[in-house]
C-alpha cells in the first residue's frame, strides 16, 4: 500500500510511476484504490493498459465498490505478480469513526498489507516531513501495521534531505528509505484528475521512479495477503487512549 501523512503527498504520482516501471519490466501489475475516488488510479491504469474493474475500489465507511475481503478473492483470478494499493488522504484519516473500516490503516491491518509511507515536504518543510513520518510510523507499529518503507517526497534541498533521512532511519529502524526531489510539472502540476496532460504526467512519474526508487527492492517487500477481519472500534480506540 502506498499511504501518506496527508493529502497532496504525491501518492498518485509515485504510484503511477511504480506501476509503469514494473509494467515496463514485464510484471503484471494490479492497482487498487482505497475508497471511492477511482480517478486517482486512472493514470496507473492508462500506463498498465488495464481497464477499471469492479474490485478497483475498496469500500470504506460504506463508500466505494467492494469490501476488501471480496476484493482479495476477486484479484486472485487475475494472476497479478504484484498489486499496488493507493491509500486515501492520511493513512489514519477516518480511523476513529465508528463505521468499520473507514481508513487506509484499517485496510492495511486487516490483511497485514506492507505499507510504504509517503511524507511530503511542500507544506511544513523537510524537517516537519521527517517528524511526521516518524510519528506516523511509531503509531502504525503500535497498531501492528507493517511499515515496509518511507519516502520523503518533494525534497527541495539534497543536504537537508540526506540529514533527515538518517534521522528517520535511526528513529524507525526502516530499511527501505529514500527521498524524491520536487518535480516541476506544467499543465496543472501533478494533480491527475483535473485537466492534466495524461501522457506527460505518466512519463514524468515513470522517469522519477526510475531515477529515485529501487523497484526491485520494492518488489521484495510484498507479501501474500490473508484477510484476518477488521479491528473493532473499541480495539482501535484503546491504542489512541
Amino acid at each position: 500500500m502506498m499511504a501518506s501523512t496527508g493529502s497532496d503527498s504525491g501518492k498518485t504520482f509515485i504510484t503511477t510511476g511504480i506501476v509503469g516501471v514494473l509494467r515496463k519490466k514485464g510484471y503484471k501489475v494490479g492497482v487498487l484504490k482505497v475508497g471511492p475516488d477511482t480517478r486517482d488510479i486512472v493514470p496507473s491504469l492508462y500506463l498498465n493498459k488495464e481497464k477499471m474493474e469492479k474490485f478497483s475500489s475498496i469500500k470504506i465507511g460504506g463508500l466505494g465498490w467492494k469490501d476488501f475481503k471480496q476484493v482479495l478473492e476477486d484479484i486472485k483470478e487475475n494472476n497479478y505478480d504484484i498489486v499496488i494499493i493507493e491509500g486515501v488522504m492520511s493513512v489514519f484519516t477516518g480511523m476513529l469513526n465508528k463505521k468499520i473500516p473507514f481508513s487506509s490503516a484499517e485496510i492495511a491491518m486487516s490483511a497485514n498489507i506492507p505499507v510504504i509511507m509517503i511524507s511530503p515536504c511542500n507544506k511544513g518543510g523537510i524537517e516537519t516531513a521527517a517528524l511526521d513520518a516518524v510519528a506516523h510510523v511509531e503509531m502504525m507499529n503500535q497498531l501492528g501495521i507493517n511499515t515496509a518503507g518511507i519516502i520523503l517526497n518533494k525534497v527541495y534541498d539534497k543536504e537537508i534531505g540526506e540529514s533527515t533521512s538518517k534521522f528517520i532511519k535511526r528513529k524507525t529502524k526502516t530499511d527501505f528509505l529514500t527521498f524524491i526531489p520536487k518535480i516541476d510539472l506544467t499543465e496543472r502540476g501533478n494533480i491527475p484528475e483535473v485537466e492534466i496532460k495524461l501522457e506527460d504526467f505518466c512519463l514524468n512519474a515513470m522517469k522519477t521512479v526510475e531515477n529515485y526508487l529501487d523497484t526491485d527492492k520494492l518488489l521484495k517487500l510484498a507479501v501474500e495477503p490473508k484477510f484476518n477481519n477488521y479491528s473493532t472500534f473499541k480495539d482501535i480506540l484503546d491504542h489512541f487512549s
